[in-house]
């Protein structure tokens, strides 16, 4: 993953890595379970803590401003 990358697309590409497929290769389109640029713009913010929770792919992901958990055994640090 690089640095910089939206929350969004490192979300697909965390699934993708734990599916061990490529990002094109998922069964989902991300757009059909949340907004991504929704998403990216309400972890891209500088007030409260917020925490968006979600099913995608058959994936449970807890987002938050610091970070993503998907199904409680992976953690991705956001910047």
């Amino acid at each position: 993953m690089v640095e910089g990358t939206s929350p969004s697309i490192r979300l697909v590409e965390t699934i993708a890595d734990i599916e061990g497929v490529d990002p094109i290769e998922l069964d989902f389109v991300l757009a059909e379970a949340i907004d991504p640029h929704a998403l990216d713009a309400l972890l891209d913010h500088d007030g409260e803590p917020i925490v968006v929770e979600f099913t995608v792919g058959g994936h449970e992901v807890v987002a938050t401003d610091t970070e993503l958990r998907v199904d409680d055994s992976v953690t991705v640090l956001l910047d």
